[in-house]
This record gives C-alpha cells, sequence and structure tokens, in this order.
C-alpha cells in the first residue's frame, strides 16, 4: 500500500494517491481547468491545500431514503 505523502507539494502521481483517485481523473482535471496547478518545467505540481479545497468542493451527500 502506498504511503500518503505529507509534504505541500504533490507530483500528479503523489496527489492521485492523497486523493485516492486514478492518475488520469488528476490529469483530466488539469487539462479542464477545474483543478489548481503548478507548472515546474514540463510537470505538474499541486499545493495539498488546493487539492483538499478541490475534493471537498466535490463532496456528494446520498439522498437519505427513509421514509
Amino acid at each position: 500500500m502506498a504511503s500518503i505523502p505529507t509534504k505541500r507539494w504533490l507530483t500528479v502521481k503523489e496527489a492521485a494517491a492523497y486523493l485516492s483517485i486514478p492518475i488520469y481523473t488528476v490529469r483530466n482535471a488539469v487539462w479542464s481547468g477545474n483543478l489548481p496547478y503548478l507548472r515546474a518545467g514540463k510537470r505538474y505540481v499541486f499545493d495539498s491545500q488546493d487539492l483538499d479545497k478541490w475534493a471537498e468542493m466535490r463532496k456528494q451527500i446520498e439522498p437519505s431514503f427513509e421514509s
């Protein structure tokens, strides 16, 4: 099992592990303009605080099916 990084700036692979989502989901979010990033040469890096905000905005609450 991969360990969750505790550093602030994360690579695409680390960001995916941090969020527990596939790498392609991170890349798609970048390409669609939905995920903030910093370009470091040819690499994308992500602020873990931005990742937390991004995930928080995407939380969904399932409707209750109780009568």
